[in-house]
């Protein structure tokens, strides 16, 4: 059976990729072994619905073309998965999941899948998942050594009908979801431990007309991975965190970017996280 994909039917399919080359660093002088793996949307909107989950091909390392390997099976089906990342020694896979309600559970936020990878056949294994520690999950990354892992999590769709007493006139107030950051611990087997801290993006006054609005959009390493930074599109501020493999504290500023900044620095904060 041929199961090679078009381009079109992967394109058509695909919510997040990534890559890893098996054997890299010890292969042999032909070249190791290329696999992708494309995450996919449940049929519902934000992770409502089924036929989620991750599928995993081989790179043709000869013309660039996929060949299907295998993937998640339907436990695995309501994983909506928008973000993934390899550790740097392609042993592991982590997978955010992009969903207010994790588990079909409303108000219990989005989640982060971690996966070992099969060094025969590129195939995955869940190894746990844990709350992303915040709504709708849209952004991951591993340091180079593998010890954590940081997700960014939006938020700031979902509001809420909060009634409160000004001057003694009943008002209604309508507060958006936290857009955080949460850090997590990765195991010597690969998977991850509960976030170790969260970090909660400021939000605007409940009376500003504009509305809270803060909005975690992308979460990166500087070059000298010294530094977690992530935008906040809501709000327009940049928080920048300091960072070592043992850090267990989000504890770092947040930076207001000028109006006439603003767009230049959210997609350059794009282009260095897709391009690490």
């Amino acid at each position: 059976m041929n199961n090679a994909i078009s381009r079109r039917a992967f394109l058509a399919s695909a919510a997040a990729v990534a890559a890893v080359e098996v054997d890299a660093f010890q292969r042999a002088p032909s070249g190791g072994r290329l696999f992708a793996y494309v995450g996919r949307h449940t049929s519902g909107f934000f992770g409502t619905g089924k036929g989620g989950g991750i599928t995993v091909f081989r790179v043709n390392m000869s013309d660039g073309s996929l060949t299907e390997v295998s993937k998640t099976g339907p436990e695995l089906d309501d994983l909506n998965s928008d973000g993934m990342c390899t550790s740097a020694d392609g042993r592991f896979l982590y997978s955010i999941i992009l969903t207010p309600a994790l588990g079909g559970k409303p108000g219990a936020g989005g989640g982060v899948a971690a996966f070992a990878i099969s060094r025969e056949d590129g195939t995955l294994k869940h190894l746990n998942t844990q709350p992303s520690m915040g709504a709708n999950p849209v952004s991951i990354i591993i340091d180079k050594t593998n010890s954590r892992v940081a997700v960014g999590n939006r938020g700031a769709l979902n509001k809420i009908v909060l009634i409160n007493k000004k001057n003694g006139v009943t008002v209604i107030e309508s507060p958006t979801d936290d857009a955080t950051v949460a850090l997590f611990p990765v195991s010597p087997d690969g998977s991850l431990e509960p976030a170790c801290d969260v970090s909660v993006f400021a939000q605007r006054p409940l009376s500003d007309p504009s509305g809270p609005g803060a909005a975690c959009h992308a979460v990166t390493f500087d070059r000298t991975q010294r530094w977690i930074i992530a935008s906040d599109n809501g709000y327009d501020h940049i928080y920048v965190y300091p960072f070592r493999p043992d850090s267990r504290k989000l504890e770092g500023k947040s930076f207001p970017t000028p109006p006439e900044k603003r767009r230049g620095i959210w997609l350059s904060i794009r282009a260095r996280r897709t391009s690490s």
